[in-house]
């Protein structure tokens, strides 16, 4: 089942970057994957609250020769750039575990510019009612166990009160970690 996962991930939010243009701010890039896809895009960011992964991205950049894409230590819930300065954000798994969604989500509106792309990957809420009520009784153990993730997440509820249009989506049901892909605009 990981490999539908995978499969998931790789044919909505993996292709979806790749044809990213301009200047791209990825956040939460984990293990750094992603990193190497950003094959249009003039210029990406990448920050990631974890030092030991910003410096192994760092030298998996160098050793691929990856010119366009530089690692910076930081949070989305502080983001140290200008007002509108990204004409794209990207993230993964990212507000499932961040302390609070709706500053993380201004911090997401203040720095894209108008009219620009967000494209998220994260858990949310299952349609199942069942495997929604489980996810809602095992959040709070899970939380202390996995760096604080959430799986009763609910994304496209968070984007769209934040002022942010979902023009795509994709829902992929997996048991208590169903996933969702987002793309949205930044309303202006």
């Amino acid at each position: 089942m990981r490999k539908s996962i995978y499969t998931f991930k790789q044919q909505f939010y993996l292709s979806s970057i790749k044809s990213l243009k301009g200047t791209v701010l990825e956040i939460g890039f984990g293990n750094g994957e992603t990193l190497l896809k950003y094959s249009s895009a003039s210029n990406v960011i990448a920050i990631e609250n974890d030092k030991d992964k910003v410096e192994k991205a760092k030298q998996l950049l160098k050793e691929r020769n990856i010119q366009n894409v530089s690692v910076l230590f930081g949070s989305i819930e502080n983001l140290p750039f200008d007002n509108d300065y990204f004409d794209a954000i990207t993230f993964s798994f990212t507000l499932c575990s961040v302390q609070s969604q709706s500053k993380s989500v201004q911090e997401l509106n203040r720095v894209l510019k108008p009219t620009g792309k967000l494209i998220p990957i994260e858990h949310t809420l299952s349609e199942n009612i069942y495997y929604r009520s489980l996810q809602k009784l095992i959040t709070k153990p899970l939380t202390l166990l996995f760096d604080n993730c959430h799986l009763d997440n609910e994304p496209k509820k968070i984007l769209t009160e934040g002022k942010f249009k979902i023009i795509k989506e994709n829902y992929f049901s997996f048991f208590i970690e169903p996933q969702l892909y987002i793309e949205a605009i930044k309303l202006t």
